[in-house]
């Protein structure tokens, strides 16, 4: 499987993927993933300014829905709710008090209904 990844633009509050091509730019490197920012118009041989952000990988699974589920996206299953976090090179859910589990043991129940970075209110909402 080949990662997929997106990223939270910190300076812009946005959720940007490797398809918008002309606001991001994603380099592979020894240190890591970087970020560039192709919102501006550069000379040919200028190098875009680096994005801050935090980059998400995806988790090859999807919700109910067939929705890919992402590191961060935040899941309700049953009556709780929680957020994709990577622990000890697995997929979990953790909840404020606890972890509910590992996602594959949810995945087909688990429905996206956010993300940590634009929808934060919604781990402090009481569960439906």
């Amino acid at each position: 499987m080949i990662p997929k990844f997106r990223a939270w633009d910190k300076e812009h509050d946005e959720m940007l993927y490797p398809d918008n091509v002309d606001k991001i730019y994603f380099e592979i490197t020894v240190d890591g993933i970087v970020t560039y920012d192709m919102r501006y118009i550069l000379p040919y041989d200028d190098i875009p300014p680096y994005l801050d952000t935090v980059i998400m990988q995806s988790t090859g699974l999807a919700d109910v829905n067939g929705k890919e589920i992402f590191e961060g996206d935040i899941v309700q299953c049953w009556y709780e709710k929680g957020f994709v976090v990577m622990r000890q090179g697995s997929w979990f859910i953790e909840t404020d008090k606890e972890y509910l589990g590992a996602l594959y043991e949810y995945s087909d129940e688990a429905r996206v209904i956010g993300n940590i970075h634009e929808h934060p209110e919604l781990l402090n909402q009481p569960n439906e």
